[in-house]
């Protein structure tokens, strides 16, 4: 048994002060006094001293770190893309997969598939892409964009069990059909990459679609129709209820008050954090690959450092964070609470993908995965399952 002793705890709502988690076989046992605590025999002892305790963070959306992409599909990329991020605090985290072909789905589902078993943070695989509009592609490949072709995604029906998230366009022919096929498998769908109008969303949510991906960044926001305004997917997003979302917290993809905007409209309980992490976090600035080694080349920049498309340097891609830094620069960007960035960064998309029964709070009952960080918002240390993770 342990007991870690927090002078500030965020759970991540309420905030505690002064409370004790004990911990037995890797998962939360209870939240005590200090008084209490000092009752309990035979406990190893961690004092976390002045510094913020909190759940560790959970990454629906992330694709690489240290060169390696999770598209990249092998044993060693996925393992030092994962673990990269575990040491900065994802303790919980989706293999972000761009669009690529069939055998190069298969074969990342079949590796995160089998390092599920002994990376603790691996949780399963998003897919983001490849069905997306022609208009709003991004910087994945346009020759890997095509439409859902029930022939293709039904031979992805034998990795239904580590497709946890799956990133679409639900306007093209035949997403509806794939939406409501896999929604039964358990899999989370999520517009994105997008030119829907609000009905054709609405038809999407009917069938089974209840996120959206990297909200204002690839999704067109309110146009004319006939001279009429109409609602983009921007607006269609914050409209409906029953959507959920996430930012990407570099600050640079989403500016602050636009942050805000959105903690506004749809709350800390409908709106995650994430990353979108380019294979090359944690490098020199260079040119990266996104997705598999044959993608489109992306450019990581400083000043401000962030993935750029080089043939439209207007044009970004993907990130250059680690979740816990979203902690600190929209700490100190947005006037959003902690304890809400925390919940942003944490249970929420947890529950999004439905990890929360033991991901995402402190709370009896859930693994004890920890992120510890100092007073200025930088990771300290790193729990999972209890165990101290090597920095």
């Amino acid at each position: 048994m342990k007991i870690f002793q927090c002078t500030t705890l965020f759970t991540p709502a309420p905030e505690l002060t002064r409370t004790c988690i004990v911990v037995e076989g890797g998962r939360i046992k209870d939240l005590v006094s200090p008084a209490e605590a000092d009752r309990i025999p035979d406990a190893e002892r961690i004092d976390l001293g002045g510094r913020l305790v909190g759940p560790g963070l959970v990454d629906i959306h992330c694709h690489g770190a240290m060169g390696s992409d999770f598209a990249d599909g092998t044993i060693e990329d996925v393992s030092k893309a994962a673990t990269h991020h575990l040491r900065q605090g994802t303790t919980t985290l989706l293999a972000g997969v761009g669009s690529c072909t069939l055998q190069e789905m298969k074969q990342a589902c079949a590796t995160t598939r089998a390092l599920m078993k002994i990376l603790r943070n691996l949780q399963g695989v998003h897919l983001e892409g490849p069905y997306f509009s022609l208009q709003w592609f991004g910087c994945h490949l346009r020759e890997m964009i095509r439409n859902p072709d029930r022939a293709e995604w039904s031979l992805l029906e034998a990795d239904a069990d580590v497709i946890r998230l799956m990133t679409l366009a639900p306007e093209l022919p035949g997403a509806l059909e794939l939406i409501r096929h896999f929604s039964r498998l358990g899999t989370v769908f999520s517009i994105g990459h997008s030119d829907a109008s609000y009905e054709e969303i609405e038809r999407a949510a009917d069938a089974g679609l209840t996120h959206s991906t990297h909200f204002f960044n690839a999704m067109p926001d309110a146009h004319r129709v006939n001279r009429v305004l109409l609602p983009g997917v921007q607006e269609s997003v914050l409209l409906m209820d029953r959507l959920s979302t996430e930012i990407i917290g570099d600050g640079i993809h989403v500016g602050a008050r636009l942050v805000e905007l959105v903690h506004r409209f749809k709350g800390p309980g409908q709106t995650a954090l994430v990353s979108d992490a380019l294979r090359g976090v944690g490098c020199p600035p260079g040119d990266y690959a996104f997705g598999p080694r044959n993608g489109k080349l992306c450019r990581l920049i400083d000043q401000p450092r962030v993935g750029i498309v080089p043939d439209d340097p207007t044009k970004l891609a993907s990130s250059a964070i680690v979740l816990s830094d979203a902690l600190q620069i929209l700490g100190g960007q947005t006037r959003i609470p902690l304890s809400d960035l925390w919940q942003m960064a944490s249970l929420t998309p947890a529950r999004i993908v439905h990890l929360d029964r033991r991901k995402g709070s402190i709370a009896a009952g859930k693994d004890a995965d920890l992120l510890v960080l100092t007073p200025d918002r930088t990771v300290a240390d790193v729990f999972i399952g209890g165990e101290r993770v090597a920095r």
